[in-house]
């Protein structure tokens, strides 16, 4: 029994041995800087406040060495072993063999990177979490993330945080979360929130619950550190196509305010022609209205005219048969008082058709017009016409314009018959103002011979001569009676074509009053449109001016926004440094886990049971040799 005893204490103290035997100084080969990983647990409290903060120093050496490590520790533990760490003046070190070495060491201090706050809402009444736990109600929680300034570093910048809260919908029910990722996980909701680095969070949880019970939130911070190769060739050709297009659309809007403010000019310019053209239209209608009344004036005194023309050449071959009957007893043998009183009323009878025929003449010649300011008028108006229908904007007006014009040329060709009409009543009258002059003479003669008598021979020689005279004169009257008796029928026949020139002049006139009228209105509406149109082209001209200026260097500037958006997505530029100290070095990885306490009914105090005192180590050795 004894000898087999002593057999385990002999094992026993070989293998200690053989421990420090590995543990020898000889074996102790240090590596100088073993990369390390950093886990920051941080608890927090209902509200969301920082209570502690530990970390996790993860080392990994390929063989065995000493460590030295750095943090404003209140306490540190070996996590791995049970050997003891050295701490002192914020220096951790330790001999460790090869492998991984986990140590914990509670910090000092606890700023972190951000600040979290979380509030609990039930019926419209704020609770603590412990309150909260078990109730039932309408829930509202709202959940906030932001920068704390008074922690160092740029881990808020660098770090991303998946935030994750998990209700059960057994307990919760018409959950929603507007800002949240919604996942079920068994017969839990469970609500994800990504938070990047340089933002924060600001989200509300509403739920209707029953005995609420709840997990603790969890944040978990890890470096973002994306490498994102983003091919921007085809939008950056695209934003040059669309530089381009601004700068030929602005282009265009120059060329089309410059044609637009053209085309208003040509526009006021027509306007102001088609009032020209409206007053003159309406001049021609009222002059047109009179010619028509004069035409048809003169054709009445033609035709009155025309229907005394027989009786006209009776007179006049009266006059001359009878002046030649005068001639033929003045060459006779005498002269007795009856002959002179036959001859005395025969020369009134003479001189008073004489001045019937003259004064009929002269009121012909003062009833027709003269039309040459008309004739005038008429060319200026329709060359008017003519200039705003090539001008028009539109082949209505233009048809409108043309046709009143050729309205005036065809007015015009009847009133160049006005003028040879003229020129024979003026020939007439000549005529019978010269036979008017002779008539007077003979009868002044005659009627001096029914009144003295005391030298017959010589008043009838004088009588003679008169008569004689006369006589040639009623021969060339009797001819010109004759030609233009003959002219004023022909003339009656064809001025019928003039008088009806003349009234569909008139009616003519009127339309095309009307017409210019239309033309007037729709010349100020086309004027007062095109000059809308004129302002509304300057507007655009100076809205793609402006858009051309601020799209000027566009491209550079959305190359550096999409570099900034992808630097804010990215996190930091790569490099890794230690939350706990400046002096760690090739730092691996940190990572952050923030962790409230779950809302729950507490457990009943369970009851003390009797726990039998563990043997010691001295106390295990002696039993070896029993």
């Amino acid at each position: 029994m004894k000898h087999k005893s002593f057999q385990k204490l002999t094992a026993l103290i070989l293998t200690v041995m053989a421990g420090m035997m590995w543990l020898s100084p000889a074996a102790l080969a240090a590596e100088p800087n073993p990369s390390k990983e950093e886990v920051v647990y941080v608890s927090l409290d209902g509200t969301g406040a920082v209570e502690q903060i530990n970390v996790v120093n993860i080392f990994a050496l390929d063989q065995a060495g000493e460590i030295v490590d750095y943090g404003d520790y209140v306490s540190v533990r070996n996590m791995t072993t049970t050997d003891e760490l050295t701490y002192a003046d914020g220096r951790v070190t330790a001999s460790v063999g090869a492998g991984k070495l986990y140590y914990e060491g509670r910090l000092a201090e606890n700023a972190m990177p951000w600040t979290v706050s979380v509030r609990y809402y039930l019926d419209g009444a704020e609770l603590t979490a412990e309150e909260l736990a078990g109730k039932s109600g309408e829930l509202l929680i709202t959940l906030t993330v932001e920068k704390n300034d008074d922690c160092p570093g740029t881990f808020f910048e660098d770090y991303a945080l998946q935030v994750s809260l998990t209700l059960d919908t057994d307990r919760c029910e018409d959950i929603t979360a507007a800002d949240a990722t919604v996942a079920n996980v068994g017969g839990d909701k469970q609500l994800t929130y990504t938070v990047l680095p340089g933002r924060g969070l600001d989200t509300q949880i509403t739920a209707r619950v029953t005995d609420f019970e709840m997990e603790g939130i969890s944040l978990n911070g890890v470096a973002m550190n994306l490498s994102v190769e983003v091919d921007d060739g085809a939008l950056m050709d695209q934003v040059k196509e669309l530089m381009d297009a601004v700068a030929a659309l602005d282009d265009g809007a120059a060329d089309l305010a410059e044609g637009t403010a053209e085309l208003s000019g040509g526009a006021e310019a027509l306007r102001a022609g088609a009032a020209a053209v409206q007053s003159g239209a309406s001049e021609l209608a009222q002059g047109a209205e009179a010619l028509s009344t004069g035409a048809a004036t003169v054709q009445s005194g033609l035709a009155a005219l025309s229907g005394q023309s027989a009786a006209l050449n009776a007179g006049a071959a009266q006059i001359l048969s009878g002046l030649q009957a005068l001639q033929s007893q003045l060459a006779g043998t005498g002269l007795t008082g009856g002959d002179v009183s036959s001859l005395t009323a025969a020369s009134a009878q003479i001189r008073a058709a004489v001045d019937q025929l003259a004064s009929g003449l002269a009121s012909l010649r003062q009833s027709l017009p003269d039309v040459s300011e008309l004739a005038a008028a008429n060319n200026s108006t329709a060359a008017s016409l003519r200039n705003a229908a090539a001008a028009a904007p539109d082949e209505a007006t233009q048809t409108l314009l043309n046709e009143a014009a050729a309205v005036l040329q065809q007015d015009a060709l009847v009133l160049s018959a006005l003028p040879s009409l003229t020129a024979a009543v003026d020939q007439l009258s000549a005529g019978a103002a010269e036979l008017q002059t002779n008539c007077a003479a003979f009868d002044t003669t005659v009627q001096t011979l029914a009144v003295t008598l005391a030298d017959p021979a010589a008043l009838i020689a004088q009588l003679q001569g008169a008569v004689d005279a006369l006589a040639a004169g009623a021969q060339s009257l009797s001819a010109g009676v004759s030609a233009y008796t003959a002219g004023a029928d022909q003339l009656n026949a064809s001025f019928g074509a003039i008088t009806s020139g003349a009234a569909n002049l008139a009616s003519g006139g009127e339309t095309l009053s009307s017409g210019a009228g239309d033309l007037g209105t729709g010349a100020a509406d086309l004027a007062q449109g095109i000059a809308l149109a004129d302002t509304g082209a300057a507007a655009l001209a100076d809205g793609t001016a402006a858009m051309r200026e601020r799209t000027d260097g566009i491209d550079g500037r959305i190359q550096d926004k999409i570099d900034e958006m992808l630097a804010s997505f990215s996190g930091g530029t790569g490099e890794t440094v230690s939350f706990v100290s400046a002096d760690n070095v090739n730092v691996k990885s940190v990572q952050f886990v923030l962790r409230t306490p779950p809302i729950q009914v507490p457990a009943p105090a369970p009851q003390e049971k009797q726990v039998e005192a563990e043997p010691s180590f001295w106390e295990k050795l002696t039993d070896l040799f029993q």
